[in-house]
């Protein structure tokens, strides 16, 4: 009896959500179960369900069980919005600090940068435009 539709629709927010994303044609998803567990041996169990709708807007759904009960989380298109552009900008200063830490090992080593006869001259074109 447990497994019978009561007739009661939701009224939560991630059940009505949710609803709505998997009823619609235009919405693509991607779903994923990760497992942890800690230095003790406390198990939880993550779902991180991802929808992007037809104009490009995405929306997290995201459950979290263990011992103790479970947790429902429903990020809006903000929110995981932020999250990209947070994490493009990690990747953006993360190859900017590699790219001048290998500069600085470059000319640690006496390497010659770049083209110095047209620097040189780029240089002498700029003095000559500013007269």
């Amino acid at each position: 009896m447990a497994n019978e539709d009561s007739g009661v629709i939701p009224t939560d927010l991630f059940s009505r959500e949710l609803r709505s994303l998997r009823d619609n044609p235009g919405a693509i998803s991607s779903t994923s179960t990760i497992q942890t567990q800690d230095f003790y041996g406390n198990a939880a169990t993550w779902v991180l369900e991802t929808f992007r709708d037809g104009e490009g807007r995405e929306q997290v759904f995201l459950q979290r069980v263990d011992q103790v009960g479970g947790q429902r989380i429903v990020l809006p298109a903000a929110v995981t919005a932020a999250l990209a552009r947070h994490r493009d900008q990690l990747a953006t200063r993360a190859k900017r600090r590699q790219g001048h830490r290998l500069v600085a090992q470059r000319k640690e080593r006496g390497d010659v940068l770049g083209n110095p006869e047209a620097l040189r001259l780029a240089r002498g074109r700029q003095k000559a435009g500013k007269r």
